[in-house]
């Protein structure tokens, strides 16, 4: 879901934890199906009041927003509501967003106040007696970031390439070994610690990582670890997978790390290390869901924001830095995306510092901190001295 689909939906990945009340016309895991045509609905007759739906994932995520789909003849219902999220199915202390107005489009597209780390979110329609209707709530959880980028292994074997364990595909269950051989990467084994890494191309706050191994031959993927760092080979290993290798657990493919803490990282390396002899390792898809490091915001985190403060929520999308710039950053309409020089100032780093005897001078200001270089008038330093003065600083 979201810009170039690259955010995972994992309200959709989880839809069997959907859950609400028995009041419905249209049963509540109808909003979390994946179609669009179908659409859960509250049942007045049985309900009346504020008409409410909520999820339960099955574990606590990092929830950034949601994205709403409805039925163009139901915008009016939805003028007015609420999203709420919770420790538990029964709890919604923190607000996510609150609507006041109809909403433009059928697709209602909202970024939490704040990032919230939760399992439990709802939907309360604050109008009176009004139904909820509701054909897919979708919830935005990472971004995936592992897709198409630099990697390497240690061999390779015949064209089982490195590069096949990010190209956005995996076999199914029950697909020929010729599938795996075009979507799978491999070693060649024979190696007594086989690695595959992914070069992410700039530092990335990591959250979650989803490990796709292979069907036909399990025990190529059993026992891995997954290590993080700034570059390959140097970093703390953040996962230990506990197959011992002699068992086939049912459902292995995917092994979803769960991290508990956020990483920050460049380079991103799976391995093995065998409990004893030679092993060879082979990754289908790896799955690396992050968030951007702080100083930069936007979807893709292509946009600098060096804030003063923490930035959250839509605010963390769009750049804005709503308590002011930090160091020396500067922009227009409250982004701080511009690096003033040190002989520059002023909003967009239009104006030049005068002649000041230390630099920079002050960002906001133009005064020149140390004194003037000359017979200069403080603190701007940018005219002579006056009639009858001289020297420094006049």
């Amino acid at each position: 879901m979201g810009p170039l689909c690259q955010y995972r939906n994992i309200a959709k990945e989880f839809k069997e934890t959907a859950q609400e009340g028995e009041n419905f016309i249209q049963h509540s895991d109808l909003a979390v199906d994946g179609n669009l045509q179908t659409c859960s609905e509250t049942n007045l007759a049985q309900s009346d009041g504020q008409q409410a739906w909520r999820v339960q994932l099955n574990r606590p995520y990092r929830v950034v927003g949601v994205k709403i789909h409805i039925l163009i003849n139901d915008l009016e219902n939805f003028a007015n509501f609420r999203i709420e999220t919770g420790p538990t199915s029964l709890s919604f202390p923190n607000l996510c967003y609150e609507q006041q107005n109809k909403p433009a489009t059928s697709e209602i597209e909202i970024i939490c106040l704040e990032p919230v780390e939760t399992q439990n979110i709802r939907i309360t329609q604050l109008l009176e007696n009004v139904p909820l209707r509701i054909c897919e709530f979708e919830i935005y959880g990472g971004r995936e970031i592992a897709f198409n980028m630099p990697t390497n292994q240690s061999t390779d074997y015949g064209n089982w390439l490195s590069s096949r364990a990010v190209d956005g595909r995996y076999p199914d269950e029950g697909e020929e070994l010729i599938i795996e051989a075009n979507t799978c990467s491999r070693t060649d084994g024979l190696e007594n610690n086989p690695w595959l890494y992914i070069d992410l191309q700039q530092d990335f706050k990591i959250q979650d990582m989803s490990f796709y191994g292979r069907h036909t031959t399990l025990e190529q993927s059993k026992g891995f670890y997954i290590s993080v760092g700034e570059v390959a080979h140097s970093g703390i290993t953040i996962f230990q997978d506990t197959v011992d290798g002699t068992t086939n657990p049912a459902h292995y493919s995917p092994r979803t790390t769960e991290l508990t803490t956020e990483y920050v990282a460049k380079v991103v390396q799976i391995g093995i290390q065998p409990y004893s002899g030679t092993a060879t390792l082979s990754v289908c898809e790896m799955h690396i869901f992050a968030d951007c490091v702080v100083n930069k915001c936007g979807w893709n985190c292509e946009k600098n924001c060096y804030c003063d403060g923490e930035v959250t929520g839509k605010m963390k999308i769009d750049g804005i830095c709503p308590y002011g710039c930090s160091g020396r950053w500067t922009g227009q309409n409250g982004a701080c995306d511009i690096e003033c020089g040190e002989t520059e100032w002023g909003e967009m780093c239009k104006r030049k510092c005068g002649n000041c005897l230390k630099f920079p001078c002050d960002l906001k200001t133009g005064q020149c901190g140390g004194g003037c270089s000359g017979p200069w008038l403080p603190p701007l330093c940018t005219q002579a001295c006056e009639a009858g003065t001289y020297g420094t600083n006049c």
